[in-house]
């Protein structure tokens, strides 16, 4: 049986993708987030594409239901969605009024009725481990109020009985921080050295 199966493989079209690179890209990422959402909605990444799709093809309102669906999953991919969609709503003025009234009311409600910038700040102060902190930098960052202290005071000890931090996550952190060279050198030096002599 297993040899049997192993024959009736179908043969591949397009091994060099040829076929794939040559559809409109915007219309396919929408077609797979489409898919992901009806099989697999419950996921961070599906809500995630859901939001970047939405605000690509300039649906803000389709970026505002993944952004709360996302709200529940993952508070931490929440932030950054957050902080994309907030800082291209300037853009999004053309909007039919209604629109831009939905829109308006869902940040601020989203938000908890005080700036995108202040919700995001808020989120850092309250999570202070590293993974947390540079997910808040980033959004801080997409909204022109980068704060590197954010980052270079984070927790980064493992907690009680649990998991340490894994190597990824200061290689993220450090990632984020890239725009600022001096914060990313004192990142280095100060936090991620001490911990991988």
């Amino acid at each position: 049986k297993g040899a049997n199966a192993a024959e009736k493989k179908p043969e591949d079209d397009d091994p060099n993708g040829e076929k794939l690179a040559a559809k409109p890209p915007l219309e396919e990422a929408l077609r797979l987030s489409r898919a992901l959402d009806k099989y697999a909605a419950s996921f961070v990444a599906t809500q995630a594409l859901a939001v970047d799709v939405a605000l690509r093809r300039k649906k803000p309102l389709v970026a505002l239901r993944a952004l709360r669906r996302l709200k529940k999953l993952d508070e931490r991919a929440f932030v950054e969605k957050l902080a994309l969609l907030a800082a291209a709503r300037p853009r999004w003025t053309e909007a039919a009024k209604p629109v831009e009234n939905v829109l308006d009311a869902e940040l601020a409600d989203l938000c908890g009725g005080q700036s995108a910038a202040a919700a995001c700040r808020a989120f850092g102060m309250k999570r202070t481990r590293l993974p947390d902190r540079a997910a808040c930098y980033r959004a801080l960052a997409t909204l022109g109020a980068a704060d590197a202290s954010l980052v270079l005071t984070a927790e980064t000890a493992p907690p009680a009985f649990g998991k340490p931090l894994a190597v990824t996550d200061f290689e993220d952190a450090l990632a984020a921080l890239s725009g600022d060279a001096a914060a990313a050198e004192r990142f280095k030096a100060e936090v991620a050295r001490p911990k991988f002599p």
